[in-house]
């Protein structure tokens, strides 16, 4: 399982400067996913639900930093690990063990950002992008030549932390982005060069999108100073997924709308693990084998709670998502005015159409707190 820190779905499939080459070669050879929504906009809650199958309010990680799994609460790790797999970890950025995530991980490499440099009598921070780099590559060899079934989650902030590492793509038609998308694409083509896709599942997906400026420059109204973790909005919770394995038919593009809870059942249904989940993800495996007639699409529940919202003290935000409607409130109710966005003529959700469509946004409210209800006792 790879996942990309601040990788949108528009980042991945739709630039044209910078197409991912070998990833794209991957996706023609499994399934490809276009309409896969994240639980959240920042990483280690979003990240959280991937691993649990559960919503920020169930799993305990609610923000980017200052939370951790609760106790009860079981990992896709620990699935794996129960199932007699060897169980891997190399990550990064706000993903410390502190956050409980490294729970069910026989091996858990958590890579700083940051090494502190000692000159004389000062200590200095040194960023250490490219020798955490080099670790992942060192670690994922020892994975992949070891014995026995293994499961192995790898998180790349390439991407996300493109400011702390110059580039080796020298052209000046490209923004910063874009460079570093193809510096991730050549990275990911080494690290999987000694994968056997007839032994091996690969899951590609990323925590969140990123509202990039100088490529996104058709989206007025978005000039916050960091682009992710402040909203619902599609281009920073639609992310990418790819799913590649022998026996899943190639080259097939499901648009149906699914979410990142229902990754964790849909791995337990495809390796044919005794099911103990009880979350509210619900496995997609009838996409994976094209029997779409036995899918069916359920709205999608987000959250933005990053931490530029805790700094600036503003209103945690819910998002409820149904056939081409957008409801966004705030967590704490009364504190915001709700919002209603028509996605089918509203793209990037720049236009509040609540009042226009009352019955219709009413329904959602009422939907949206039987569901925050639910997501609160478990049920």
């Amino acid at each position: 399982m790879i996942t990309i820190d601040a990788f949108g779905a528009d980042k991945c499939w739709n630039l044209d400067k910078a197409q991912m080459r070998f990833l794209n070669s991957y996706a023609k050879q499994g399934v490809k996913f276009t309409n896969l929504f994240a639980s959240t906009s920042s990483t280690t809650p979003s990240l959280a639900s991937v691993q649990t199958g559960l919503y920020p309010k169930e799993h305990g990680v609610i923000s980017t930093y200052g939370h951790k799994l609760f106790d009860n609460v079981h990992t896709l790790a620990e699935v794996f690990k129960n199932n007699g797999y060897t169980t891997y970890a190399s990550v990064g950025g706000p993903l410390n063990p502190s956050t409980n995530l490294d729970r069910g991980f026989d091996k858990f490499w958590y890579h700083k950002p940051e090494a502190s440099v000692k000159i004389i009598r000062w200590t200095v921070a040194k960023k250490r992008t490219k020798f955490n780099n080099y670790l992942m590559a060192k670690e994922s060899k020892e994975v992949f030549t070891s014995n026995g079934p293994w499961f192995y989650w790898m998180h790349l902030l390439d991407v996300h932390n493109r400011w702390r590492n110059k580039s080796k793509i020298k052209d000046s038609n490209l923004a910063e982005y874009e460079k570093s998308v193809l510096d991730l694409d050549k990275k990911i083509e080494y690290i999987l060069s000694s994968i056997d896709l007839d032994e091996t599942i690969l899951i590609f997906s990323a925590d969140h999108g990123h509202y990039v400026a100088e490529i996104d420059v058709n989206i007025p109204g978005i000039d916050y100073p960091e682009a992710h973790g402040f909203g619902t909005q599609d281009v920073i919770t639609n992310v990418p997924l790819i799913i590649v394995n022998r026996d899943l038919e190639s080259g097939f593009v499901s648009d149906k709308v699914i979410a990142t809870v229902d990754i964790m059942p849909t791995i337990i249904e495809m390796m044919g693990f005794e099911n103990s989940y009880t979350g509210h993800g619900k496995s997609f495996l009838p996409l994976l084998i094209k029997d779409e007639e036995n899918f069916e699409e359920r709205p999608v529940f987000l959250a933005a709670n990053g931490a530029i919202l805790r700094r600036q003290g503003a209103a945690f935000l819910y998002g409820y998502r149904k056939d081409g409607w957008k409801l966004v409130r705030s967590q704490e109710k009364g504190r915001l005015k709700s919002k209603l966005f028509d996605l089918t003529n509203d793209r990037y959700e720049l236009n509040d159409v609540y009042e226009a469509n009352a019955s219709k946004a009413e329904l959602l409210e009422k939907e949206l707190e039987e569901m925050i209800i639910k997501a609160k006792d478990g049920s």
